[in-house]
Protein backbone atom coordinates (compact mmCIF):
# COMPACT_ATOMS: atom_id res chain seq x y z
CA UNK A 1 0.00 0.00 0.00
CA UNK A 2 3.24 2.31 1.00
CA UNK A 3 4.24 2.06 -3.18
CA UNK A 4 0.94 2.40 -4.29
CA UNK A 5 0.46 5.67 -2.25
CA UNK A 6 4.05 6.62 -3.44
CA UNK A 7 3.35 5.61 -7.37
CA UNK A 8 0.52 7.47 -7.24
CA UNK A 9 1.93 10.71 -5.91
CA UNK A 10 4.58 10.75 -8.65
CA UNK A 11 2.62 9.99 -11.32
CA UNK A 12 0.70 13.01 -10.72
CA UNK A 13 3.25 16.25 -10.83
CA UNK A 14 1.21 19.07 -13.02
CA UNK A 15 2.36 22.22 -14.17
CA UNK A 16 0.00 25.33 -13.90
CA UNK A 17 -0.28 27.92 -16.14
CA UNK A 18 -2.84 29.89 -17.66
CA UNK A 19 -4.06 27.69 -20.48
CA UNK A 20 -4.67 24.67 -17.68
CA UNK A 21 -1.85 21.87 -18.08
CA UNK A 22 1.47 22.34 -19.46
CA UNK A 23 3.78 20.82 -21.91
CA UNK A 24 6.62 19.30 -20.19
CA UNK A 25 8.28 19.65 -24.03
CA UNK A 26 9.09 23.33 -25.80
CA UNK A 27 6.95 24.40 -29.23
CA UNK A 28 9.69 26.29 -30.92
CA UNK A 29 10.46 29.88 -29.69
CA UNK A 30 12.08 33.33 -30.26
CA UNK A 31 14.59 33.87 -28.40
CA UNK A 32 15.31 37.52 -28.21
CA UNK A 33 19.09 37.99 -28.47
CA UNK A 34 20.80 41.17 -26.46
CA UNK A 35 24.27 42.20 -27.38
CA UNK A 36 24.16 44.87 -24.48
CA UNK A 37 23.41 41.85 -22.20
CA UNK A 38 24.97 42.15 -18.55
CA UNK A 39 24.89 39.40 -15.95
CA UNK A 40 24.63 40.48 -12.47
CA UNK A 41 27.22 38.75 -10.09
CA UNK A 42 25.77 40.03 -6.87
CA UNK A 43 21.93 39.44 -7.79
CA UNK A 44 20.42 38.81 -4.48
CA UNK A 45 22.56 41.02 -2.02
CA UNK A 46 21.12 42.76 0.51
CA UNK A 47 21.11 46.52 0.82
CA UNK A 48 23.68 48.14 3.31
CA UNK A 49 22.08 48.99 6.64
CA UNK A 50 18.56 46.71 5.53
CA UNK A 51 16.52 46.00 8.59
CA UNK A 52 13.78 43.34 7.80
CA UNK A 53 10.37 44.52 9.56
CA UNK A 54 7.53 41.92 10.24
CA UNK A 55 4.68 42.29 8.02
CA UNK A 56 0.96 41.26 7.76
CA UNK A 57 -0.12 40.10 4.05
CA UNK A 58 -2.01 43.25 2.80
CA UNK A 59 0.85 45.86 3.54
CA UNK A 60 3.61 42.78 1.50
CA UNK A 61 0.79 43.25 -1.20
CA UNK A 62 1.01 47.02 -1.55
CA UNK A 63 4.83 47.06 -1.19
CA UNK A 64 5.88 44.39 -3.95
CA UNK A 65 5.34 44.90 -7.80
CA UNK A 66 3.84 42.20 -9.24
CA UNK A 67 2.75 41.85 -12.83
CA UNK A 68 -0.27 40.17 -14.68
CA UNK A 69 1.48 38.80 -17.61
CA UNK A 70 -0.63 38.04 -21.40
CA UNK A 71 1.13 35.76 -23.53
CA UNK A 72 -0.09 36.86 -27.06
CA UNK A 73 0.46 33.24 -29.58
CA UNK A 74 0.21 32.35 -33.38
CA UNK A 75 -3.05 30.97 -33.82
CA UNK A 76 -2.40 27.49 -35.34
CA UNK A 77 -1.52 24.09 -34.27
CA UNK A 78 1.40 22.58 -33.12
CA UNK A 79 1.55 18.35 -33.81
CA UNK A 80 -2.35 18.93 -34.90
CA UNK A 81 -3.33 20.24 -31.85
CA UNK A 82 -5.63 23.34 -31.77
CA UNK A 83 -3.65 26.94 -30.38
CA UNK A 84 -4.64 29.55 -28.19
CA UNK A 85 -4.72 33.00 -28.63
CA UNK A 86 -3.71 34.35 -25.08
CA UNK A 87 -1.83 32.85 -22.39
CA UNK A 88 -1.81 34.41 -18.95
CA UNK A 89 0.69 33.91 -15.96
CA UNK A 90 2.14 35.93 -13.14
CA UNK A 91 5.43 37.81 -12.13
CA UNK A 92 7.70 39.81 -10.39
CA UNK A 93 9.49 42.80 -11.12
CA UNK A 94 13.72 42.64 -9.95
CA UNK A 95 16.53 45.02 -10.29
CA UNK A 96 19.13 43.07 -12.11
CA UNK A 97 22.38 44.30 -13.52
CA UNK A 98 21.14 47.61 -12.37
CA UNK A 99 17.46 47.40 -15.35
CA UNK A 100 14.14 46.27 -14.08
CA UNK A 101 13.69 42.36 -15.13
CA UNK A 102 10.50 40.01 -15.03
CA UNK A 103 10.76 36.97 -13.11
CA UNK A 104 8.33 34.28 -13.93
CA UNK A 105 7.89 30.34 -14.50
CA UNK A 106 9.68 29.37 -17.09
CA UNK A 107 7.02 27.04 -18.42
CA UNK A 108 4.82 29.99 -19.87
CA UNK A 109 6.35 29.24 -22.55
CA UNK A 110 5.12 26.06 -22.98
CA UNK A 111 2.29 27.01 -25.46
CA UNK A 112 0.02 24.94 -27.31
CA UNK A 113 0.96 27.33 -30.58
CA UNK A 114 4.13 26.61 -32.35
CA UNK A 115 5.39 30.43 -31.48
CA UNK A 116 4.57 33.59 -28.46
CA UNK A 117 4.20 36.30 -30.68
CA UNK A 118 4.19 39.46 -28.11
CA UNK A 119 3.80 39.85 -24.54
CA UNK A 120 2.73 42.04 -22.14
CA UNK A 121 3.39 43.20 -18.28
CA UNK A 122 0.33 44.88 -16.72
CA UNK A 123 0.50 46.42 -13.10
CA UNK A 124 -2.07 46.55 -10.59
CA UNK A 125 -2.24 50.31 -10.75
CA UNK A 126 -5.10 50.32 -13.66
CA UNK A 127 -3.54 53.76 -14.47
CA UNK A 128 -0.33 52.66 -15.80
CA UNK A 129 -0.61 50.95 -18.94
CA UNK A 130 0.79 47.47 -19.95
CA UNK A 131 4.27 47.25 -20.32
CA UNK A 132 5.50 45.16 -23.82
CA UNK A 133 8.42 42.63 -22.50
CA UNK A 134 10.01 39.91 -24.00
CA UNK A 135 11.50 36.64 -22.76
CA UNK A 136 15.57 36.71 -22.13
CA UNK A 137 16.25 33.63 -20.44
CA UNK A 138 14.67 30.27 -19.91
CA UNK A 139 15.68 27.66 -17.39
CA UNK A 140 13.75 24.34 -18.27
CA UNK A 141 14.90 22.21 -15.37
CA UNK A 142 14.64 24.94 -12.69
CA UNK A 143 11.25 26.06 -14.38
CA UNK A 144 11.69 30.17 -14.23
CA UNK A 145 12.62 32.53 -17.17
CA UNK A 146 13.72 36.08 -17.15
CA UNK A 147 11.43 38.78 -18.92
CA UNK A 148 13.02 42.11 -20.18
CA UNK A 149 11.31 45.69 -20.77
CA UNK A 150 11.46 46.77 -23.98
CA UNK A 151 11.09 50.43 -22.91
CA UNK A 152 14.87 50.88 -21.32
CA UNK A 153 13.73 53.83 -19.71
CA UNK A 154 10.63 51.80 -17.52
CA UNK A 155 10.84 51.58 -14.26
CA UNK A 156 8.20 50.34 -11.62
CA UNK A 157 6.32 52.66 -9.62
CA UNK A 158 7.25 50.60 -6.27
CA UNK A 159 10.33 49.29 -4.80
CA UNK A 160 12.29 46.07 -5.97
CA UNK A 161 11.72 43.39 -3.39
CA UNK A 162 14.74 42.35 -1.30
CA UNK A 163 16.08 38.61 -2.14
CA UNK A 164 15.26 36.55 0.75
CA UNK A 165 16.79 33.55 1.63
CA UNK A 166 14.89 30.23 1.12
CA UNK A 167 17.49 28.11 2.73
CA UNK A 168 16.92 29.46 6.12
CA UNK A 169 12.91 28.41 5.80
CA UNK A 170 11.53 25.72 7.87
CA UNK A 171 8.16 24.26 8.28
CA UNK A 172 5.62 26.49 9.66
CA UNK A 173 6.58 29.64 8.26
CA UNK A 174 4.45 32.42 7.35
CA UNK A 175 4.05 33.21 3.57
CA UNK A 176 2.44 35.47 0.89
CA UNK A 177 1.96 34.74 -2.69
CA UNK A 178 1.10 36.87 -5.24
CA UNK A 179 -0.50 35.91 -8.62
CA UNK A 180 -3.56 36.00 -10.64
CA UNK A 181 -4.94 33.02 -10.79
CA UNK A 182 -7.75 32.08 -13.39
CA UNK A 183 -7.37 35.83 -14.34
CA UNK A 184 -8.03 36.89 -11.30
CA UNK A 185 -5.64 39.61 -11.69
CA UNK A 186 -3.07 40.42 -8.33
CA UNK A 187 -4.38 37.91 -5.99
CA UNK A 188 -3.60 37.85 -2.55
CA UNK A 189 -2.80 34.25 -0.24
CA UNK A 190 -1.63 33.49 2.85
CA UNK A 191 -0.09 29.99 3.97
CA UNK A 192 2.84 28.53 5.48
CA UNK A 193 5.64 26.26 4.14
CA UNK A 194 4.40 23.03 4.52
CA UNK A 195 8.08 21.53 3.48
CA UNK A 196 11.05 22.01 2.32
CA UNK A 197 12.87 18.65 2.12
CA UNK A 198 11.48 17.47 -1.44
CA UNK A 199 13.35 17.52 -4.61
CA UNK A 200 14.44 14.86 -7.45
CA UNK A 201 15.70 12.61 -4.88
CA UNK A 202 12.29 11.55 -4.37
CA UNK A 203 10.48 12.46 -7.23
CA UNK A 204 10.40 12.30 -11.05
CA UNK A 205 11.16 15.69 -11.41
CA UNK A 206 14.23 18.22 -12.78
CA UNK A 207 14.10 20.46 -9.17
CA UNK A 208 16.99 19.77 -6.81
CA UNK A 209 14.81 21.38 -4.14
CA UNK A 210 11.23 22.54 -4.04
CA UNK A 211 9.03 24.55 -1.17
CA UNK A 212 5.59 22.62 -0.44
CA UNK A 213 3.07 25.52 0.32
CA UNK A 214 0.10 25.59 2.31
CA UNK A 215 -1.83 27.57 -0.34
CA UNK A 216 -4.32 28.03 -2.95
CA UNK A 217 -2.83 27.40 -6.58
CA UNK A 218 -4.43 27.82 -9.80
CA UNK A 219 -3.47 28.39 -13.48
CA UNK A 220 -2.49 31.69 -13.82
CA UNK A 221 -0.83 31.93 -10.95
CA UNK A 222 2.42 30.30 -12.36
CA UNK A 223 5.42 33.15 -12.00
CA UNK A 224 3.89 34.76 -8.83
CA UNK A 225 6.00 35.88 -6.05
CA UNK A 226 6.07 33.98 -3.02
CA UNK A 227 7.33 36.47 0.37
CA UNK A 228 7.96 35.66 3.72
CA UNK A 229 6.36 37.83 6.68
CA UNK A 230 8.82 40.15 6.57
CA UNK A 231 8.23 41.02 2.33
CA UNK A 232 11.40 39.44 1.43
CA UNK A 233 10.69 37.15 -1.97
CA UNK A 234 12.06 33.67 -1.15
CA UNK A 235 10.51 31.31 -4.33
CA UNK A 236 8.43 31.71 -7.07
CA UNK A 237 5.10 29.73 -8.05
CA UNK A 238 5.64 27.45 -10.48
CA UNK A 239 3.07 24.31 -10.01
CA UNK A 240 1.67 21.56 -7.72
CA UNK A 241 1.35 18.32 -7.03
CA UNK A 242 -2.01 16.91 -7.64
CA UNK A 243 -3.34 14.04 -5.31
CA UNK A 244 -5.86 13.80 -2.91
CA UNK A 245 -7.69 15.06 -1.66
CA UNK A 246 -6.18 18.43 -3.02
CA UNK A 247 -3.39 20.01 -4.99
CA UNK A 248 0.08 20.63 -2.85
CA UNK A 249 1.23 23.95 -4.35
CA UNK A 250 5.10 24.26 -4.72
CA UNK A 251 7.96 27.23 -5.18
CA UNK A 252 11.47 27.02 -6.72
CA UNK A 253 13.47 28.10 -4.10
CA UNK A 254 15.22 31.98 -4.70
CA UNK A 255 18.47 30.51 -3.50
CA UNK A 256 18.54 28.57 -6.45
CA UNK A 257 16.94 30.98 -8.97
CA UNK A 258 19.79 33.41 -7.63
CA UNK A 259 22.59 30.78 -7.78
CA UNK A 260 21.73 30.79 -11.89
CA UNK A 261 21.20 34.41 -12.63
CA UNK A 262 24.95 35.33 -10.87
CA UNK A 263 26.34 33.54 -13.34
CA UNK A 264 24.38 33.68 -16.46
CA UNK A 265 26.86 34.64 -18.94
CA UNK A 266 24.62 35.52 -21.98
CA UNK A 267 20.52 35.34 -23.14
CA UNK A 268 18.38 32.05 -24.14
CA UNK A 269 17.93 28.83 -22.92
CA UNK A 270 19.91 28.08 -19.85
CA UNK A 271 21.67 24.41 -19.69
CA UNK A 272 22.82 22.13 -16.86
CA UNK A 273 24.69 19.43 -16.21
CA UNK A 274 22.76 15.71 -15.82
CA UNK A 275 23.73 12.45 -13.83
CA UNK A 276 22.35 9.16 -14.79
CA UNK A 277 22.68 7.75 -11.27
CA UNK A 278 19.90 7.98 -8.27
CA UNK A 279 20.60 9.05 -4.76
CA UNK A 280 18.78 8.69 -1.56
CA UNK A 281 19.32 9.70 2.16
CA UNK A 282 20.08 6.75 4.39
CA UNK A 283 17.92 7.70 7.04
CA UNK A 284 15.05 7.66 4.70
CA UNK A 285 15.13 3.92 4.33
CA UNK A 286 14.30 1.36 6.66
CA UNK A 287 16.65 -2.41 6.37
CA UNK A 288 13.51 -3.88 4.76
CA UNK A 289 13.81 -0.84 2.00
CA UNK A 290 17.97 -2.12 2.03
CA UNK A 291 16.47 -5.31 1.60
CA UNK A 292 13.80 -5.32 -1.16
CA UNK A 293 16.04 -3.02 -3.29
CA UNK A 294 19.26 -5.16 -3.31
CA UNK A 295 20.89 -2.62 -1.94
CA UNK A 296 23.81 -3.76 0.64
CA UNK A 297 23.18 -1.12 3.90
CA UNK A 298 25.99 1.42 3.82
CA UNK A 299 27.98 1.46 7.07
CA UNK A 300 28.47 5.27 7.07
CA UNK A 301 24.79 7.30 7.15
CA UNK A 302 24.62 9.88 4.28
CA UNK A 303 23.68 10.48 0.82
CA UNK A 304 24.15 6.91 -0.92
CA UNK A 305 23.82 6.05 -4.90
CA UNK A 306 20.79 4.09 -4.85
CA UNK A 307 20.90 2.81 -7.99
CA UNK A 308 23.52 0.60 -9.72
CA UNK A 309 25.21 1.82 -12.65
CA UNK A 310 27.68 -0.86 -12.68
CA UNK A 311 27.79 -2.98 -15.95
CA UNK A 312 26.18 -6.34 -15.18
CA UNK A 313 29.41 -8.26 -15.99
CA UNK A 314 32.86 -7.96 -14.85
CA UNK A 315 31.86 -5.75 -11.85
CA UNK A 316 35.63 -6.15 -10.31
CA UNK A 317 36.78 -4.13 -13.30
CA UNK A 318 34.00 -1.48 -12.49
CA UNK A 319 35.44 1.93 -11.80
CA UNK A 320 32.83 3.91 -11.36
CA UNK A 321 30.11 4.32 -8.00
CA UNK A 322 28.66 1.56 -6.83
CA UNK A 323 25.24 0.99 -5.64
CA UNK A 324 25.39 1.30 -1.47
CA UNK A 325 28.49 3.96 -2.29
CA UNK A 326 28.26 6.67 0.41
CA UNK A 327 29.08 10.23 -1.20
CA UNK A 328 31.30 12.15 1.42
CA UNK A 329 32.53 14.78 -1.08
CA UNK A 330 32.24 15.94 -4.66
CA UNK A 331 35.40 18.30 -5.60
CA UNK A 332 36.36 18.34 -2.27
CA UNK A 333 32.58 19.71 -1.15
CA UNK A 334 31.16 17.96 1.62
CA UNK A 335 28.10 16.48 1.03
CA UNK A 336 25.55 15.46 3.56
CA UNK A 337 22.30 15.33 2.29
CA UNK A 338 20.81 14.65 -1.27
CA UNK A 339 19.35 18.37 -1.61
CA UNK A 340 22.85 19.22 -1.34
CA UNK A 341 24.30 16.79 -3.52
CA UNK A 342 22.19 17.35 -6.62
CA UNK A 343 22.36 21.26 -6.02
CA UNK A 344 26.13 21.12 -6.40
CA UNK A 345 25.60 18.88 -9.29
CA UNK A 346 23.45 20.97 -11.07
CA UNK A 347 23.85 24.37 -10.20
CA UNK A 348 27.97 24.47 -9.46
CA UNK A 349 28.88 21.93 -12.02
CA UNK A 350 28.92 22.17 -15.89
CA UNK A 351 28.37 19.71 -18.62
CA UNK A 352 31.16 17.44 -19.60
CA UNK A 353 32.83 18.05 -16.13
CA UNK A 354 34.96 15.48 -14.24
CA UNK A 355 33.74 15.03 -10.64
CA UNK A 356 36.16 13.35 -8.29
CA UNK A 357 33.64 11.80 -5.78
CA UNK A 358 34.77 10.65 -2.00
CA UNK A 359 32.62 8.04 -1.16
CA UNK A 360 32.58 5.16 1.48
CA UNK A 361 32.29 1.75 0.18
CA UNK A 362 31.03 -0.10 3.19
CA UNK A 363 33.76 1.31 5.47
CA UNK A 364 36.80 1.29 2.58
CA UNK A 365 37.19 5.46 1.69
CA UNK A 366 38.19 6.13 -1.77
CA UNK A 367 38.03 8.54 -4.89
CA UNK A 368 36.35 7.80 -7.95
CA UNK A 369 35.59 10.36 -11.23
CA UNK A 370 32.49 10.82 -12.81
CA UNK A 371 31.84 12.70 -15.95
CA UNK A 372 28.90 14.32 -16.26
CA UNK A 373 26.64 14.57 -18.87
Amino acid sequence: MKAVRAIALLCSLFILTGCGIARFVNPPQKWHSDPNFKNDPNFGARPVNYTPILKNAKQVAAEIPTVYIELHTNDGSWFGIGGDSLISASGVVVEYAGRPYILSAGHITMSWTTDVREVYAYFPNSQTPPEEVEIIAYDSLLDFSLLRFKNENFRPNKPYPIIGHSSDLQPGEKLVALGSPLGFKFSVDEGTVMNVAIGRYNFPMPHPQLILLDITGNPGSSGGPVLNDRGELIGIFTGALLGAPSPMPYAVPIDDIARVLRNLKRPGKIEHPQSRFRVNNTWEWSPKDFKSKEVRQPIHKGVFVSTDEAPKENKDRWSGLLRGDVILQANGISINNAIQFWKYIILDCQSGQMVEFKVDRYGTEMAIEVKLN
